[in-house]
């Protein structure tokens, strides 16, 4: 499909050829000379010859399946953070945030209510 970059697309289907040799006549090294057309041809008929092909026991995934996550990664971006580690840090920011407001209202509450208070330094403050 035209979501997926050649640059990806040649580099799936030379991995697969690779994995799965006897899945195409082509060589790993021509795919390189290929455009998207021809890539995705030699990629149909690989699917269709893997449904045919019975996978050994030592074959963790199908010809199908490596070529779907070779193109479509599902892996985790390995920034992502788990749901507890979300939760305490929204936790903390949310502390910080109800102490800093907190804060800014006495603030404002001890310059508008004590006239000692208001000055110009501090109504620049309040500003």
């Amino acid at each position: 499909s035209d979501t997926v970059e050649l640059e990806r697309l040649v580099n799936c289907t030379q991995a697969t050829i690779l994995r799965y040799p006897w899945s195409t006549e082509y060589n790993s090294s021509v795919i390189g000379e290929f455009n998207r057309t021809e890539i995705l041809d030699v990629l149909g008929e690989m699917i269709t010859l893997g449904r045919s092909h019975v996978p050994r026991q030592d074959e963790p995934v199908t010809l199908r399946e490596f070529i779907t996550e070779c193109l479509f990664p599902t892996t985790k971006s390995p920034y992502e953070l788990p749901w507890q580690q979300k939760m305490a840090w929204g936790v903390v920011f949310g502390a910080m945030l109800l102490v800093a407001i907190t804060g800014n209202c006495i603030v404002l509450w001890i310059v508008l209510a004590h006239r000692r208070m208001r000055t110009v330094t501090n109504y620049f403050l309040l500003n």
